[in-house]
């Protein structure tokens, strides 16, 4: 099964280098990347000339009808049944031919820090941050590109992962969504036959098992799903194995089913979704329906279930990163523009409707990850860059410069992975394809070189009645310092180790604190304190 996928990726097959100006390198979508799959195992129905044959008469067919930068196709490459098919084949091109992984130089402020490999090696997966701190990696492919029902967790104190239980579906390119319970929903994605899911399935981490639940109206692979304030999940856009999809539904979890909602105004898929502060859910960019790289928005409203046109993208871009930062716009950076893989990034504003140009990223990136760090910088890790190179590098971004900063390379280049922004303030990097070694079972964890780990106690106090607690924390460098009460930030100081939270008067209350440096990000461990009422 995909014994020619397997091979082309192992680097069997030659590499193809944009020599001449008849090859061109073009950038891949994961729909891409994927329906590879379908006519791969068609191989052995066609003979040399007869592929030759199919890739001179399409060619021409689809420069006219879909990614009009894909002008050339590799001879040797496999016959295609659809057009879709045939502008899959150029992920190939650059994931099995063994690039060269490009290192920068390191970075400025912080470091990655090899931590315990998981069980079994994943890309495409999902990864997800459960309430009691673990991180839970479920499905994805393996390194013989086999799709996956494995699902394991990372416990941060001990570093290792500990195996959990197994999906019911095995699925790929999927979505990981956690419940306002705590509980974990999965939804489309591949299945084990290369075919498109509609399935879904909850995992709960007190037993540690999934639990089938209502289907999607609409199969779907390469959508988004985002958990609203009211706690239902919308699903919006994919492809289904055939179309790019328009529509939408939400997830009920209280009823376990999923109701059909507004459509969008563009079929997309490959695009972002990002949760407002206003509770509206911004949707940006993707591929349309003709598989052109797309640069609409539109906002979708909870209130009436309806999808409103926004500002468009300044580039259109596929498969970009979207972070919402901590003054209520959304980041967002790279992707694909239908000609090139991108360097730049751009903020939209909720306010206005609109996009602005703000800084460059040194290094385009395409399948990298985004981290929203404490400190309110976005942290961009791997992917590919504009030279179809596995890069290990990584960036910062500033919100309040507008500008990207190197920080540490990654130990391992790698793109398809995950990252997760645990509770100390770290990045855990799991999983992912690199051409040298396939599919990835290594992770790795990224701190900010702050002087050290930080070191928090708090310690209850009183005068006059009223109370108030004492932090303090080391070392201290002399820079300054987010105190943060409950995941929040209520406070900015100089670092000089100590700070107070005066409470007042009042009813009994249970806080937790953490300090993080504004810098590099670095944050303390956490303290639970619980704060008797006044007279008490």
């Amino acid at each position: 099964m995909n014994r020619f996928l397997v091979a082309f990726i192992a680097g069997i097959l030659p590499a193809f280098r944009p020599s001449t100006r008849e090859t061109f390198w073009a950038p891949c979508t994961f729909l891409q990347f994927r329906a590879l799959f379908s006519f791969s195992k068609n191989e052995d129905k066609h003979t040399n000339s007869n592929r030759q044959q199919d890739a001179d008469t399409k060619q021409k067919h689809i420069q006219t009808k879909t990614m009009k930068t894909f002008h050339s196709l590799i001879a040797g490459l496999r016959s295609a049944t659809s057009i879709l098919a045939r502008q899959i084949a150029f992920p190939l091109l650059f994931l099995g031919a063994g690039l060269l992984l490009v290192q920068p130089c390191t970075g400025q402020s912080g470091t990655w820090t090899v931590t315990g490999n998981l069980n079994t090696a994943h890309h495409f997966h999902t990864a997800t941050l459960l309430q009691n701190g673990m991180v839970l990696v479920a499905g994805g492919y393996d390194s013989n590109i086999i799709a996956l029902t494995s699902a394991e967790l990372y416990d941060q104190p001990s570093r290792t992962w500990i195996v959990t239980g197994s999906l019911n579906t095995a699925r790929v390119i999927h979505t990981a969504t956690l419940l306002q319970n705590g509980i974990v929903l999965v939804a489309g994605g591949y299945d084990s036959n290369d075919l498109a899911s509609a399935s879904a399935e909850l995992y709960d981490p007190a037993s540690g098992t999934w639990t089938a639940t209502g289907s999607l109206n609409n199969p779907r692979v390469f959508h988004t799903a985002t958990l609203l304030q009211n706690g239902m999940v919308l699903v919006a856009g994919g492809y289904d194995g055939d179309d790019v999809l328009a529509s939408a539904e939400l997830y009920d979890p209280a009823s376990g089913t999923w109701i059909v909602t507004g459509s969008l105004n563009t079929a997309r898929a490959e695009h972002t979704a990002t949760l407002l502060q206003n509770g509206m859910v911004l949707v940006a960019g993707g591929f349309d329906s003709n598989f052109f790289a797309s640069a609409s928005a539109e906002l979708y409203d909870p209130a009436s279930g309806t999808w409103i046109v926004t500002g468009n993208l300044n580039p259109a871009r596929s498969g970009p990163t979207a972070t919402l930062l901590q003054n209520g716009m959304v980041l967002v950076a790279g992707g694909y523009d239908g000609n090139d893989l991108l360097a730049s990034s751009e903020l939209y504003d909720p306010a206005t409707g609109l996009w602005t140009g703000t800084g460059s990223m040194a290094t385009a990136r395409y399948w990298d990850t985004a981290t929203l760090l404490p400190n309110g910088q976005v942290l961009v890790a791997g992917g590919l860059d504009s030279n179809f190179a596995y890069v290990a590098s990584a960036e910062l971004y500033d919100p309040a410069t507008g500008l990207w900063t190197a920080t540490g390379s990654l130990n391992t280049a790698r793109v398809a992975h995950t990252a997760t922004l645990l509770p100390d303030g770290a990045v855990l990097a799991a999983g992912g394809f690199n051409p040298n070694s396939g599919s990835l079972a290594s992770a790795e964890l990224y701190t900010s070189d702050g002087g050290g780990e930080l070191t928090l106690s708090a310690k209850l106090r009183g005068e006059h009645g009223k109370r108030f607690v004492a932090l303090e924390w080391s070392p201290a460098d002399g820079g300054s310092i987010n105190v943060l009460r409950d995941g929040v930030t209520f406070r900015t100081v100089d670092d000089d180790g100590r700070a107070q939270d005066h409470l007042g008067t009042g009813r009994r209350e249970v806080h937790t604190y953490q300090v993080c440096e504004t810098d590099t990000g670095t944050c303390s461990n956490e303290v639970r304190v619980k704060v008797p009422g006044s007279g008490q």
